[in-house]
């Protein structure tokens, strides 16, 4: 029995020894190694997911500070597009107030570069600044969209505007230049003919004094400036004519050098109202342009209020 039992128990224990040998062989080789690879799986997909969440949302940051940046910029522009308008708006409110108060001499528009609209206008890519906008006020998107396009339509508009002022102004100032001199030259027309003048009217001993009485008045009140032409309206065109009106209207002899002399004294007196009248109906249209311009700046300075705020705070 002895020896029976201790068979027993010997077949037991290499039994036993067997099954704890598989088990740890299948542990070490099979098992583990999956688990292992489970846990490195699942530490991969987690480095990759974080890595790309990461990613994503630097994308997302750059992105947004690139909205924010073309936002800050676009803020910038128009901030100095509105500026500008306004001193250009101040400086025709001073023009029409010099035209108003002297509507003979030509006066000088002061104006400021308008390189803020044009760059506005002509380089930036609107588009984009679109997006950046309507991203940033998108409580309303369709809102904010109309509220973008009417802000460049008010700087497009601006911007066109004051081109074509100063284009209109030096297009005035270049025929009030040809009128005058056309005015100066009519002076010289009578002036050339003095001579001939006192010669014809020696004759008549009152006429030739009362005009000889016109050429020492105007030759003796003459301050040596010949861009004065209100001066020569009041002081030669205007008695000259008046007089030879008074000659000729009392039948007194005429002659080619009288009759030209006659003629170009009315042409002056013509020429001078006709300067006033051109300079009064520049200002009448720039009044109105003044007005449109006006109304526009504050659109602009309403529409954009909220956009400069928020990026010069």
């Amino acid at each position: 029995m002895n020896l029976i039992a201790q068979l027993v128990v010997h077949n037991y224990q290499e039994a036993t020894k067997v099954d704890h040998s598989f088990w740890y062989d299948f542990l070490k080789d099979y098992l583990l190694p999956l688990v292992l690879g489970f846990i490195a799986a699942c530490v991969a997909y987690y480095i990759f997911v974080a890595e790309t969440k990461r990613d994503r949302q630097k994308e997302i940051d750059v992105k947004a500070q690139e909205r924010n940046d073309k936002l800050i910029f676009f803020s910038t522009s128009v901030e100095s597009a509105l500026k500008t308008a306004v001193q250009q708006e101040g400086y025709l409110k001073e023009y029409l107030r010099l035209i108003r108060e002297d509507d003979v001499n030509f006066h000088h528009l002061k104006y400021v570069p308008l390189n803020n609209f044009q760059r506005i206008v002509e380089i930036l890519d609107l588009e984009t600044y679109l997006l950046a906008y309507v991203n940033k006020y998108d409580t309303n998107r369709t809102a904010s969209v109309k509220e973008y396009k009417n802000i460049l339509a008010n700087i497009d508009y601006l911007y066109h505007n004051f081109k074509q002022l100063f284009d209109q102004i030096e297009r005035a100032q270049q025929h009030d230049y040809e009128r005058k001199l056309e005015y100066k030259n009519t002076f010289y027309k009578i002036f050339n003919l003095l001579g001939v003048i006192y010669s014809e009217l020696q004759e008549d001993q009152e006429s030739y004094s009362r005009f000889l009485d016109i050429i020492d008045a105007f030759t003796n009140n003459h301050q040596n400036d010949n861009y004065n032409i209100t001066f020569y309206f009041e002081h030669f065109f205007t008695p000259i004519n008046d007089f030879f009106l008074d000659y000729f209207g009392a039948n007194k002899p005429r002659t080619e050098a009288l009759t030209a002399a006659a003629v170009a004294s009315r042409d002056g007196k013509q020429m001078y109202q006709h300067i006033k009248v051109e300079n009064q109906q520049l200002r009448k249209e720039l009044s109105q342009d003044f007005k449109r311009i006006y109304k526009s700046i504050l659109d602009l300075k309403k529409l954009s209020a909220l956009l400069i705020a928020d990026f010069n705070s």
